[in-house]
């Protein structure tokens, strides 16, 4: 139940016809401006075939001169973040069991060291069940 729930508030491009649909709870933290950091969370849809890079300049309208990292951690406990790249889609991701349907990403935004760039980071949580 809760799945279909999710799925009819979910929002994305309608022209996506409904096979290529891959739902995701999209929870954005943005620490760039630490005088306004503010975490918000929504669940979208996206075509499986776009990358996390397209994910995170969706979600902050970020500049495309920005550095992505997308980060993916295992379900098991002793499992540690690796990184993904960016031009990486979510078909593949799915196919190689970093990330399923409904599935949950964290997209951060924060300022660089030398504060004259900020960088996006995604983790990937698979937690969603139920």
């Amino acid at each position: 139940m809760r799945q279909i729930l999710m799925k009819s508030k979910a929002k994305g491009d309608k022209k996506t016809p409904a096979s290529e649909r891959f739902f995701l709870e999209c929870m954005v933290i943005d620490d760039a401006n630490p005088s306004c950091a503010s975490v918000s969370s929504s669940l979208l849809f996206f075509p499986k075939t776009a990358s996390f890079g397209r994910i995170c300049l969706k979600l902050f309208s970020a500049d495309r001169g920005e550095n992505v990292q997308c980060l993916v951690k295992g379900n098991a406990p002793d499992n540690i973040y690796c990184y993904l790249s960016a031009t990486m889609k979510l078909c593949d991701a799915e196919s190689k069991g970093y990330i399923k349907q409904l599935g949950r990403i964290v997209v951060r935004k924060f300022q660089t060291k030398d504060s004259t760039s900020s960088a996006l980071t995604v983790a990937i949580e698979n937690a969603l069940t139920g």
